[in-house]
């Protein structure tokens, strides 16, 4: 029997899963950066669109369980770290920016890429279907009418940023 594939996997539930190839000598196969290929199907580094500060802790951690076999305490020690540089602002708002594609046709008009779309046409900001649209989604005090990042930004409802 000659042999074909080998892999070491993390599988989640059916069609969710991150495996990397180990080739007959032991070795991964690598990119350009010479990091380890992860191959994934359904989860969040499977998507487009999601924030790269997600992507990036996600692929982190992934990595230690795939290719360092780390264990849980040392991937919570990951989460922990990130969310302690998101409370002392060393990540950029850029970082958590997400990408949608719009539509040409929604069943329920209160869809949030509907009503982010109906918002924009409101304000002067047509877009058409297809589309991608970067946005941001934030937690405004109370006692704010409104606020911005900066002045090409939009401020959408009290909750969501066009950028």
């Amino acid at each position: 029997m000659e042999f074909e594939k080998a892999l070491s996997g993390l599988f989640i539930k059916k069609k969710y899963y991150a495996y990397i190839e180990i080739n007959e000598d032991g070795s991964h196969d690598v990119d350009r950066e010479g990091k380890e290929i992860i191959k994934t199907k359904g989860i969040v580094l499977a998507r487009r669109g999601i924030a790269p500060c997600l992507s990036i802790l996600y692929e982190e951690i992934l990595r230690n369980i795939l290719v360092y076999n780390k264990d849980f305490l040392h991937s919570f020690n990951i989460v922990f770290n990130r969310i302690q540089d998101i409370v002392n602002n060393k990540i950029s708002y850029k970082d958590f920016v997400m990408i949608r594609k719009l539509g040409s046709t929604y069943k329920n008009v209160n869809a949030p890429m509907n009503v982010f779309s109906e918002h924009l046409k409101s304000i002067g900001k047509p877009v058409a279907p297809g589309d991608r649209l970067q946005y941001l989604v934030v937690n405004i005090a109370k006692d704010r009418k409104s606020t911005r990042l900066n002045s090409s930004h939009t401020v959408i409802s009290y909750a969501v940023f066009c950028l």
